[in-house]
């Protein structure tokens, strides 16, 4: 490592901060992909895969437009990140809500989502309020979108993971609200 510091500070002028900035994306990125490909694999052997690529697919929506809590180790994230999972697509969806209710929880999280989101990690800039605002319509879009197909599509499959995604990502949204507020 020392080296290819070396070479990038003598031909491309490179800082200190700019190499750990490198050094970190490089990270987070292999730390993100590793638990992506552990956690396909293991959706594999439950023949789930393709609800694990919907399911994952949401989540990055919803944490990209609203954040949430955060894991402080690789251990911890892959844990949460798993368990939230495995409820979202191996046990939740075996409870049938009638359509009725499950419209009334998804306007209850378009709701909630409008009044507190974003909740951006602590360790991020800060957000403008622009972009707050930016962030908090993205998201209010896309779950009434996530509202209006399970209206039209009520017993689809994908529809209920990604209900149940959404469930759980604003119960854990809250909870990081009520921590940012208290702290």
């Amino acid at each position: 490592m020392k080296n290819f510091k070396t070479f990038l500070q003598t031909n491309y002028h490179y800082t200190d901060y700019q190499i750990k900035v490198m050094d970190y994306f490089i990270k987070t990125c292999l730390s993100e992909l590793s638990k992506f490909i552990f956690m396909g694999i293991f959706f594999s052997f439950f023949s789930a895969f393709h609800y694990y690529l919907y399911a994952t697919l949401i989540l990055w929506i919803l944490r990209f437009c609203s954040g949430g809590l955060h894991c402080k180790t690789y251990i911890g994230c892959l844990f949460f990140s798993l368990t939230y999972l495995i409820l979202c697509i191996l046990l939740l969806p075996r409870f049938i809500l009638s359509t009725f209710w499950t419209l009334v929880l998804l306007l209850v999280c378009i709701v909630t989502a409008y009044f507190i989101a974003p909740v951006p990690s602590i360790y991020r800039q800060h957000i403008t309020p622009s972009r707050r605002k930016q962030y908090r319509t993205y998201l209010v879009i896309f779950l009434f979108i996530h509202f209006i197909f399970t209206f039209i599509f009520p017993q689809n499959q994908y529809l209920s993971v990604g209900f149940w995604v959404i469930m759980i990502h604003m119960i854990q949204l809250s909870i990081a609200y009520a921590k940012e507020v208290l702290s």
